[in-house]
């Protein structure tokens, strides 16, 4: 990393704790013009005994985390429905369950090289009682394999 690098990441650094020293004056200013005893907002979550966070952790960023924090995820999801019968015919397909395995945009499968995708394969060979759905991104290069469903 470049030392201007350095300093740019100083400085974002620097930033957002302005920004949060900034944005919880303002919750506690505004809590003071009901009680002007109230305690700074920093203050009650530096005490505070738990911290409900509204994210399903197995989709939340990697990062190291205390043991205050409890994933309430998907506390205001609406009940499901059912699936159409395309998508029943292949969440049923493998006995032990379905693998879907999506890179998303920041490792698009296309880019890997062969010897990584072949890995894929191998992987998915391995456990044969498992069905697994790869998402590829469409683009031009998209190609059918014959031994291998490919869905829209």
């Amino acid at each position: 990393m470049t030392f201007w690098e350095r300093a740019y990441n100083t400085y974002n650094y620097l930033v957002s704790i302005i920004i949060h020293r900034f944005g919880t004056d303002l919750i506690t200013k505004v809590f003071r013009k009901i009680d002007p005893n109230f305690p700074n907002v920093r203050e009650i979550a530096a005490n505070a005994s738990l911290c409900f966070v509204n994210a399903d952790e197995m989709f939340d960023f990697a990062r190291p985390i205390i043991h205050k924090n409890i994933y309430i995820g998907g506390l205001g999801v609406g009940e499901p429905k059912p699936l159409n019968e395309e998508f029943v015919s292949i969440m049923n397909k493998g006995e032990e369950g379905v693998i879907v395995v999506s890179m998303g945009t920041v490792a698009p499968f296309h880019a890997f090289p062969e010897n990584i995708k072949m890995n894929f394969a191998r992987v998915f060979k391995s456990m044969p009682d498992y069905h697994f759905v790869l998402k590829i991104a469409k683009g031009k290069n998209c190609i059918h394999i014959s031994h291998i469903c490919n869905y829209k």
